[in-house]
């Protein structure tokens, strides 16, 4: 989540996601550690309204991953009110004395059905469990669309992201399976053994994604597939012969400079890889055919050129940094937005006419 800053956004979500399932985890975990609870009552079901992100956060992570998205959508955040209003509806119980929730808790442990039910805030017994199953259930349902979508409509992203590409379906399958596996316990009425499920269901849920990511790094970093599989730069074209013509005003002009230049210097867009002209003018506000006039007769550049000088500053600004001396040079050209090793050296040659090596040669000399 701090090393890396290829597709920033999605690595964050995926974290979170992650995150939300430990957190789970370990919160439903802590019933097994014998009076845990009776030395620490303020932690009893602390980690409830967070439960309702986990499915969120994988779905917006695996729409991000597919729709290049670098931000979050205007109404994203409708997502996290479950959490929010769980959260105010517990607020009651968070705060109830430490006596009463000490008498709570002994008494849960006497009926374990109790430790299901989630009835601390103001809903009935089993409402929350059965909600936060169901709306999982319903994310993954709109995550096997984004899927079946995608499979449709962009075979030759799959090609070069094989091994994403088969990391979220594995990711989709085994949170479905999870999701369906406790829908099932509710409706065999297995509702005193539903915790025990619970934790179950969830460690091994990260114990196969964790293997999966320690034997797919590549995942974490976005690279467009093995070094064997064709990799292509995708950039968009010079101004269509029909616009060479085409004029706009000197304000106009220099309103659209100042909102590129304001979207790429704070979002650093040119990090994400094979991002294009459209991409980019829906990010700025900018019709597509106006920001290609801009960057042709303003900069000197076509698109490609103009978005890969940011890369290459980007590379020659952080090449000594402590947080990317860990890295080669192929690798921060990767985290800069290169496709491949021979598109950056390409690029590199084309703003600083030497190639990437014989130019840190040459600086490491004068510093």
């Amino acid at each position: 989540m701090f090393l890396n800053r290829t597709q920033k956004h999605t690595i964050n979500l995926l974290t979170l996601g992650l995150f939300f399932q430990s957190f789970a985890f370990i919160c439903n975990s802590f019933i097994y550690i014998d009076n845990f609870f009776l030395f620490f009552p303020n932690l009893w079901q602390v980690g409830l309204p967070f439960q309702y992100l986990i499915a969120p956060f994988f779905y917006l992570y695996i729409r991000a991953r597919l729709n290049n998205e670098i931000a979050f959508r205007k109404w994203d955040w409708l997502h996290f009110m479950p959490a929010l209003f769980h959260f105010m509806e517990l607020t009651p119980f968070y705060c109830m004395p430490t006596p009463e929730k000490l008498a709570y808790i002994k008494d849960t442990f006497l009926h374990r059905e109790m430790l299901v039910q989630q009835k601390e805030g103001t809903l009935p017994a089993y409402i929350h469990p059965l909600l936060k199953v169901g709306i999982g259930i319903v994310y993954q349902v709109f995550q096997v669309r984004l899927l079946v979508i995608s499979y449709r409509s962009n075979s030759q992203w799959l090609k070069k992201n094989r091994i994403i590409w088969n990391w979220l379906k594995k990711l989709t399958f085994i949170n479905s399976l999870v999701y369906v596996f406790l829908f099932m316990v509710f409706v065999l009425r297995k509702s005193g053994e539903l915790i025990n499920y619970t934790i179950l269901s969830i460690g091994v849920f990260l114990f196969i994604s964790v293997i999966i990511l320690i034997y797919n790094p590549i995942v974490l970093y976005g690279i467009q597939g093995y070094l064997n599989i064709p990799e292509i730069l995708e950039v968009e074209n010079e101004i269509e012969p029909s616009l060479k013509k085409f004029a706009l005003s000197s304000a106009k002009t220099d309103e659209y400079k100042e909102k590129l230049i304001s979207f790429i210097t704070k979002q650093k867009p040119f990090l994400v890889k094979n991002y294009s002209i459209r991409e980019l003018a829906t990010d700025c506000d900018i019709p597509v055919h106006h920001l290609s006039i801009v960057i042709n007769r303003e900069y000197g550049f076509n698109y490609a050129d103009f978005i890969n000088r940011y890369r290459i500053d980007y590379i020659i600004t952080h090449r000594y940094d402590e947080n990317h001396r860990q890295f080669s040079l192929e690798g921060l050209s990767i985290e800069a937005g290169f496709n491949s090793r021979s598109s950056f050296i390409n690029a590199f040659k084309k703003v600083t006419d030497q190639t990437p090596s014989d130019y840190f040669a040459q600086k490491s000399i004068l510093n």
